[in-house]
C-alpha cells in the first residue's frame, strides 16, 4: 500500500472527478511488479486524451489554436524561413483513435511545426569535430537520459562539419525524436544543437508546445515504433512521423496538463527511489540470510540460520533477485545431504556406484558403448564439502558414458539432403527437453562421420556457443547425433534412477561449470572437464526423497 504522504498528495492532485481512474490505479499499479513503468504510461496516456481533469469552460478551444499555428507557418513560408509543402491527408471520422474533450481537436504531427532529419560529417575529416562547438547528438547520447531537456552528446561539430552535412541547427525548444537505433528516445533541446540522421526533429510552429509535444511523443512511442519497416534495422520515415494524428489541446490547458503530469511523475520518482532502498535492502536481507544457511558447519547452526529464514521468508521474497539465491541455496543444500533424512536401513550410495561400474565394463565387453580411460580416483583434496556418510563422492564418467559428436561437412549435400536422423547442436541446449529439430543428417553422413545416435533420455551439455549457452544442460526428448560443441552423458538399466538428480545437478552447478573453461577470447568446456567432475551421490531412496521435494 501507499504511505499517508503519498496518498495526500494525489489527492490534491486529482480532485477532478475524471481523475478517479488514475487514483484508484496508482496504489495498485505502483506496489505491483513493474508497476511504476506501468503508472507512468497510464499517466501520459490520460494526458493525451485529457483525461487528467485539467479542463477549464473558459479556454479558448484549440481550432483558434490551429488557426494560428496554420498562420504561423504561412509566414515563415512567406519570408521562406521553411519551404513549401505538400499538404497532409485530411482526418476523418474513421481514423480517430480515442475520443478527447471537445473544445480539442485533432491535427497531423507535421502540422504542429517542421519535422527536420539530421546529418553526420565525415569522419574522416577532423576538423569536423571539435571540442566547445555545435553540440551534436546521435540517439546514444539519449541512452538512459533522465529529464526533459538536453544540451550536448558526447561531440561537437564545427560550422564547416554543419554546413558540409545534412545536419541541422536546432533551435532551443525543438523536440529531438529518434526514429531508428533505437525508436522512441525523446527530448528537448535546452539550446541550440544539431544531430545526426538518426532523429527526425520538430520545431514547434508555436514554441510554448514543446513540452506537451514532448509527453505526446514518450506516450506514443511504442505505438510509431509499431509503424516502422526495414530489414537491417527498422527506422520510421519522416513522412509516416508527419502523418502521426496529434490530439490537440488549447495552449493554456496543455500548460496544466504539463504541470500536472510533472507532479505525478516526481511521485513516481520518489516511490520508485522508496522501493529501490526497500529492494536493495531486501536483497542484502536474502543473501546474509540464504548464505548462511549454505555455509553452516554444524546441525545447531543449520538449525538457527533455517529459523532466521523462516522469519524473514516473505520479505526475502519481495525482491525476485533473492529467488534466484533461494533456488541455487535449496540446490547446494540438496546435494550436500541437508534437505533429507538420513535413514540408516538405506543402502550405502557406493554399492549402487559399484553396480553401475560392473554394468559399465559388462557393455564395453559387449560391444554396446565404446572403450574410454577412465578418469582418476578422487583424492581428499578434491572434496569440496562434506557430505552424510552413506553418501558416496564419484567423478561423472564413473556413473555414465560421455562422448561428443561431430559436424558433417556442409559442403557434401548428401549429408543432409533426405536425411531423417536428428543433429543437435548446442544453441538447443537453452531447450530442457529437445523433441524438434530443424536439421537433418543422412544414413551416409553418420557413418562417414563416425557419428553416435544418442537414446532418448540423454543429457547433453553445451561446451561453447555464444553468449551464455556455455554450460547450458539440456535432455534428448529424441534419439539423436549432436555436433562436436555438444558433451553427451548416456545412461543405462542401474543408473537410470539417478539421471533426474545428476540433470538437477548439472544445472544448479552451471556458473560452476562455466568457471571451469579457460582460455582464449571464447572460453571453451571439453569432455574431459566435464568427466572429471565430482558428483556427490546419495543412496537410491534418499534420492528419490530428495527429488520430490525439490520438484514440488
Amino acid at each position: 500500500m501507499l504511505d499517508t504522504y503519498t496518498m495526500t498528495t494525489l489527492s490534491h492532485i486529482t480532485q477532478d472527478p475524471t481523475d478517479h481512474l488514475l487514483f484508484e490505479h496508482f496504489a495498485t499499479l505502483a506496489t505491483a511488479p513493474e508497476g511504476i513503468a506501468r503508472l507512468r504510461e497510464l499517466i501520459l496516456q490520460l494526458a493525451v486524451q485529457g483525461k487528467l481533469g485539467t479542463q477549464d469552460t473558459g479556454d479558448e478551444p484549440a481550432s483558434v489554436l490551429a488557426k494560428k499555428i496554420r498562420k504561423e507557418k504561412e509566414r515563415l513560408s512567406i519570408s521562406r524561413k521553411i519551404r513549401n509543402e505538400k499538404s497532409l491527408d485530411s482526418i476523418t471520422e474513421t481514423m480517430i483513435p480515442y475520443q478527447i474533450p471537445k473544445n480539442w481537436t485533432w491535427m497531423r504531427f507535421g502540422e504542429l511545426g517542421q519535422v527536420v532529419g539530421g546529418g553526420t560529417p565525415r569522419t574522416t575529416n577532423s576538423e569536423y569535430y571539435v571540442s566547445h562547438g555545435i553540440p551534436w547528438l546521435t540517439p546514444a547520447d539519449l541512452y538512459r537520459h533522465k529529464g526533459k531537456y538536453i544540451g550536448r552528446g558526447k561531440k561537437d561539430i564545427s560550422e564547416d562539419g554543419l554546413k558540409e552535412s545534412s545536419a541541422q541547427l536546432l533551435p532551443k525548444g525543438a523536440i529531438l525524436f529518434s526514429i531508428r537505433a533505437p525508436i522512441g528516445y525523446v527530448a528537448i533541446a535546452s539550446n541550440s544543437l544539431s544531430t545526426n540522421q538518426g532523429f527526425k526533429s520538430c520545431i514547434p510552429y508555436i514554441i510554448e508546445m514543446s513540452e506537451y509535444i514532448y509527453f505526446f511523443l514518450v506516450s506514443s512511442a511504442k505505438e510509431i515504433d509499431a509503424r516502422a519497416s526495414g530489414t537491417t534495422f527498422k527506422e520510421v520515415s519522416g513522412q509516416e512521423v508527419k502523418r502521426i494524428l496529434f490530439p490537440l489541446p488549447p495552449l493554456v490547458e496543455q500548460h496544466r496538463i504539463v504541470a500536472k503530469v510533472d507532479r505525478l511523475m516526481a511521485i513516481c520518482d520518489e516511490l520508485e527511489a522508496r522501493q529501490q532502498k526497500e529492494r536493495a535492502g531486501c536483497l542484502r536481507l536474502g543473501t546474509a540470510s540464504l548464505t548462511g544457511l549454505q555455509n553452516a558447519e554444524s546441525p545447531e547452526e543449520f538449525g538457527r540460520q533455517w529459523a532466521q529464514v523462516c522469519d524473514a521468508f516473505d520479505l526475502i521474497l519481495d525482491c525476485p533477485e533473492n529467488v534466484a539465491v533461494l533456488r541455487q541455496t535449496i540446490l547446494q543444500l540438496a546435494v550436500q545431504g541437508r534437505l533429507v533424512r538420513q535413514e540408516p536401513g538405506d543402502e550405502l550410495a557406493k554399492k549402487l556406484v559399484d553396480r553401475i561400474r560392473k554394468e559399465k565394463e559388462q557393455l564395453v565387453k559387449d560391444g554396446k558403448i565404446g572403450k574410454t580411460k577412465l578418469t582418476p580416483e578422487i583424492e581428499s583434496e578434491e572434496i569440496p564439502y562434506p557430505i552424510p556418510k552413506n553418501w558416496f563422492w564419484t567423478r561423472l564418467d564413473h556413473i555414465t558414458y560421455i562422448s561428443t559428436g561431430s559436424t558433417p561437412s556442409t559442403s557434401t549435400k548428401e549429408y543432409y539432403i533426405g536425411g531423417n536422423i536428428p543433429w543437435v547442436t548446442s544453441s538447443l541446449t537453452s531447450q530442457k527437453l529437445i523433441c524438434n529439430v530443424d536439421t537433418k543428417i543422412t544414413e551416409k553422413a553418420v557413418e562417414d562421420c563416425s557419428l553416435k545416435t544418442y537414446p532418448e533420455g540423454t543429457l547433453l551439455v553445451a561446451l561453447y556457443g555464444q553468449g551464455k549457452t556455455r554450460g547450458q544442460v539440456s535432455e534428448l526428448g529424441i534419439p539423436a547425433t549432436i555436433n562436436q560443441a555438444c558433451s553427451a552423458i548416456v545412461f543405462w538399466k542401474n543408473n537410470e534412477p539417478v539421471k533426474d538428480y545428476l540433470k538437477l545437478v548439472l544445472t544448479g552447478n552451471y556458473e560452476k561449470i562455466r568457471s571451469i573453461s579457460a582460455g582464449g577470447a571464447q572460453p571453451n568446456l571439453n569432455g574431459d572437464k566435464i568427466k572429471r567432475m565430482l558428483i556427490p551421490l546419495p543412496r537410491s531412496r534418499s534420492n528419490i526423497a530428495l527429488l520430490r521435494r525439490l520438484m514440488r
